[in-house]
């Protein structure tokens, strides 16, 4: 039993998918959408995000520590023009760092080509054919609303592209 997370990477919505590698094959445990909500009462947006950071914090040390996770698997870091959008990837993956850090995880990273690729066949396949072949492969059942799915198959493909693909090149810290 080996248990690994997925992590589609976001500030605002944050896809996450627990798998468990058994000696059966692949078990999805878990599938969901981690938010955080701007603060309209807050004097100043940098305060707000620090508050968010803490909140996406929290929310991963429970998760790793509840299902006592082997490594965690993420959507290699893109670079926005969008300074807001720019500070707020740092600040993620500040957090991610800092947790994998804290409990001597292992983080590893990914291209969204490369995933597309292994569950697709396809380096340009569209958000909806991901999810069809994931729901295809594992009958998956989730109650996360239909316009957040994207980011919890996101995270599972990431998943399952590095457990699968044996040849594939990943960056691992």
């Amino acid at each position: 039993m080996s248990i690994t997370i997925g992590i589609d990477p976001g500030f605002a919505n944050i896809g996450v998918a627990v798998v468990d590698a058994t000696n059966s094959g692949l078990v999805v445990k878990s599938m969901r959408v981690f938010c955080t909500k701007k603060c309209a009462n807050t004097k100043y947006v940098a305060d707000d995000n620090l508050r968010r950071a803490k909140d996406i914090y929290s929310f991963f040390i429970d998760l790793i520590t509840h299902w006592r996770a082997d490594s965690l698997v993420v959507e290699r870091m893109t670079y926005p023009r969008n300074a807001s959008t720019a500070a707020k990837t740092a600040m993620f993956w500040g957090v991610l760092v800092s947790i994998s850090e804290e409990l001597d995880l292992p983080i590893v990273s990914i291209s969204s080509q490369q995933v597309k690729k292994h569950i697709c066949g396809d380096r340009t396949a569209s958000k909806n054919d991901i999810i069809k072949a994931l729901n295809d492969k594992f009958k998956i059942v989730t109650e996360v609303p239909k316009t957040k799915q994207e980011h919890c198959y996101d995270a599972l493909a990431n998943v399952i592209t590095v457990i699968e693909d044996e040849k594939l090149e990943v960056s691992i810290c």
